[in-house]
């Protein structure tokens, strides 16, 4: 999960406080957490998920909170999310198969 938060950190070109403010968490439990000082909480998996726009599912599989998806249902799982993010008028029509986001 910390690689995973380290590469959207980068992604979005947000600063670790800024995570945390978005999280609704301690910039210091966010920094414990990304130096592996203390384990993240499914508590801390949620909010930081929703502060990301993922489903918290997807961060407390990482964290080790719930079981491994089998592949295909995680493939699955990500494509939906993919899907979620577009904009309404991009998922109506079949263009947003073929189209770059």
């Amino acid at each position: 999960m910390i690689e995973f938060l380290n590469a959207e950190l980068g992604v979005r070109n947000w600063s670790m406080s800024h995570l945390a403010r978005r999280s609704g968490v301690s910039t210091a439990l966010m920094s414990d957490v990304l130096n592996s000082k203390v384990p993240a909480s499914a508590k801390f998996c949620t909010k930081v998920a929703r502060a990301l726009k993922e489903p918290p599912e997807r961060l407390l599989r990482m964290a080790g909170h719930l079981d491994p998806m089998p592949a295909e249902t995680e493939e699955t799982e990500e494509a939906l999310s993919l899907f979620a993010a577009l904009d309404r008028a991009r998922r109506s029509g079949p263009t947003w198969l073929t189209e770059a986001p």
